[in-house]
C-alpha cells in the first residue's frame, strides 16, 4: 500500500476526491498546488489517500532488452515471449510450437 495526497471537497452528499486535478507524493506538494493554482477556491482541502501499489519499487523491468523468438527469429519484449522448456517462443508462434513440440 502506498500513501499519496489529493484534493478533496464536500459535494453535499459526502466528501469527494477531485481526481482530475491529480495526486502528489507529499502533503506539502499538494498544499502548494492548492495555494498557487487555486488561491480563490474555498471548501477544498488536502487529504491522504491509500492506494494499492501494484508494482513494488524494488521491481524494475528493463524495457530495452529484447528477446528473440526461436521460431520466427523476430525480437520481442519480455511480455510477448513465452518460455516453453527453455525455448523462447513469441505469442504468435506459440500455437504452432505447441502442436509440434519436439521430443
Amino acid at each position: 500500500m502506498k500513501s499519496v495526497y489529493g484534493l478533496m471537497t464536500n459535494a453535499g452528499s459526502g466528501n469527494e476526491f477531485l481526481y482530475d486535478l491529480g495526486v502528489w507524493e507529499t502533503e506539502e506538494e499538494a498544499g502548494n498546488y492548492l495555494r498557487n493554482e487555486m488561491p480563490y477556491s474555498s471548501g477544498i482541502w488536502v487529504e491522504a489517500l491509500t492506494v494499492n501499489d501494484a508494482l513494488p519499487e524494488a521491481l524494475e523491468i528493463d524495457g530495452d532488452e529484447m528477446v528473440e523468438c526461436s521460431m520466427c527469429q523476430i525480437e520481442y519484449n519480455h511480455a510477448d515471449i513465452i518460455e516453453i522448456d527453455d525455448v523462447n517462443v513469441c505469442i504468435n508462434c506459440e500455437p504452432a510450437y505447441r502442436e509440434n513440440i519436439p521430443g
